[in-house]
């Protein structure tokens, strides 16, 4: 079971203020959610639908078709000063505004290689749940 402040707070976490603050992200459906179980990320909390039921996912699910599993998953701390080695690809972004657009990048990135991606300030959140959701899972590796 599922209790109303767990709802509020996996709610909160669509906005990036409550994510920043929380340092917590949600990835929605079976492959993002094996892809955080198998990657090493901490997961907070995992939630399928068979336990909690179908109006308690639809309730914490940012999609418009709630998918059967969902889980809170923590940041990772990103370094100030990324070590990068030499020959190492690294893929740098400037003022990348499409949430999809940024998920298929980091897609790329993954397909290539490429481990590490340095955005300007400017450029979508990484945790908006439409870039975790366009990655695919390629989040969990780049």
């Amino acid at each position: 079971m599922i209790s109303k402040n767990e709802i509020k707070e996996i709610r909160a976490l669509g906005q990036k203020k409550f994510r920043d603050e929380r340092g917590l992200f949600v990835v929605e459906g079976e492959k993002l959610v094996d892809e955080a179980l198998r990657s090493g990320f901490e997961i907070v909390g995992q939630y399928r639908i068979e336990d909690i039921g179908t109006e308690a996912m639809a309730r914490i699910s940012q999609l418009a078709h709630p998918s059967p599993a969902l889980a809170v998953v923590r940041q990772p701390q990103a370094a100030a000063t990324p070590a990068i080695a030499p020959g190492e690809l690294v893929l740098a972004l400037d003022g990348i505004h499409d949430p999809g657009n940024l998920g298929t990048i980091i897609r790329i990135a993954d397909w290539f290689g490429i481990r590490q991606i340095l955005a300007s300030e400017d450029t979508v959140e990484v945790y908006n749940p439409k870039v975790v959701q366009a990655t695919m899972g390629a989040i969990f590796r780049v």
